[in-house]
């Protein structure tokens, strides 16, 4: 890609938002490409450096979503040096919420937790409402992977009046999610089913298949635990095949480890155990910690209920080795207790 044509400035805007473009289609190769250049590219003087440190944030981005969490720490602490420099507040911010975003990713949730607070203080400073509502976000989804439900929702029912202001269907569709999947931790079903509903309606108004695939697999999960099993397995159904559609392989696992609750609830013993297996080497595959030490917890149950106490046990292990990676404390109290009474048994 040459430059020479184009006048400087106008070259580096073209080469980000092609980056940019890439990144929304998971291009990730050629979006590093492209931040790569415009850092390389950028001249002297405010704009310039202004760009350049809004590709170290994309580049962050991208790094995040590729789990080279180290590489997107760097990038990301390149950028937040330039907003220093540049006394840019919000820019400043958004590195923090970057940051805090690849420091969940790795399970360093402290660290997390720490900048997303700090990019809050400053968002609320410049009155940020957009990033202020990402923040409560992600602030939200870790709370609840540390069992503090209702913190959780409280920080998603901060972001909700703001994305409406501002239209946001995507990002309210991914929050009422989150809702429902966090007041199926605090055992509100039904209420869980009312939210998931809510992210359907977005999604089939925005034609996303993978929100709508999601809110039909929180749908499903929740009523599992109402044993509702026809309507689980609905809906369960219904997810999988849109994630099959669109390849997301990560999902997929998710939707076999509920396809296996299903079958364990029905008697189905070994199709329950094909079932989270399938999920648990998907999951070994991506890093997800969460959904393996769920998928792990589940089997344990199922060997529970062959009275294979050994297999159970060792499950039960393998479940808490991952929710400990992630601090997971309410999951790893529980199992602990288990382990215990397992080794009485």
């Amino acid at each position: 890609m040459s430059g020479e044509i184009l006048e400087p400035y106008k070259f580096i805007q073209m080469c980000f938002d092609i980056g940019d473009i890439c990144l929304t289609y998971g291009e990730f190769d050629k979006a590093e490409n492209c931040f790569l250049l415009v850092i390389k590219r950028a001249g002297k003087g405010r704009e310039f450096e202004e760009a350049r440190a809004k590709a170290y944030v994309k580049l962050g981005e991208v790094k995040t979503k590729q789990n080279e969490l180290n590489d997107a720490i760097s990038a990301l602490k390149q950028g937040m040096k330039i907003y220093q420099k540049l006394k840019n507040t919000d820019g400043v911010a958004l590195c923090e919420n970057g940051l805090g975003i690849a420091f969940y990713e790795s399970g360093r949730y402290d660290f997390g937790t720490s900048y997303f607070n700090q990019a809050l203080k400053k968002a609320e400073k410049t009155k940020n409402e957009e990033l202020i509502a990402r923040l409560h976000i992600n602030l939200g989804i870790i709370e609840s992977m540390r069992g503090n439900w209702d913190k959780a929702i409280s920080h998603f029912q901060q972001a909700l009046p703001r994305l409406e202001k501002r239209g946001d269907a995507l990002r309210l569709a991914q929050t009422y999610h989150n809702i429902g999947m966090t007041l199926i931790h605090k055992g509100e079903f039904k209420n869980a089913i009312n939210e998931f509903d809510k992210s359907i309606e977005l999604a089939q108004k925005l034609e996303d298949s993978y929100m709508l695939a999601l809110a039909y697999l929180g749908k499903a999960d929740a009523y599992v635990h109402l044993k509702d099993l026809p309507l689980a397995t609905a809906y369960a159904t219904r997810s999988l095949d849109i994630f099959y559609k669109i390849g997301d392989r990560q999902s997929i696992a998710d939707a076999y480890r509920i396809l296996g609750v299903i079958q364990l609830e029905r008697g189905n013993l070994h199709l329950a155990e094909s079932y989270f297996k399938t999920a648990i080497d998907l999951n070994l595959e991506f890093k997800n910690w969460l959904n393996l030490g769920e998928t792990y917890y589940e089997l344990s149950q199922l060997y529970k209920k062959q009275d294979d106490i050994a297999k159970a046990r060792e499950s039960l292990s393998s479940s808490l080795k991952y929710f400990k990676k992630i601090k997971v404390k309410s999951y790893i109290a529980r199992i602990q207790e288990e382990l215990t009474a397992l080794k009485s048994a």
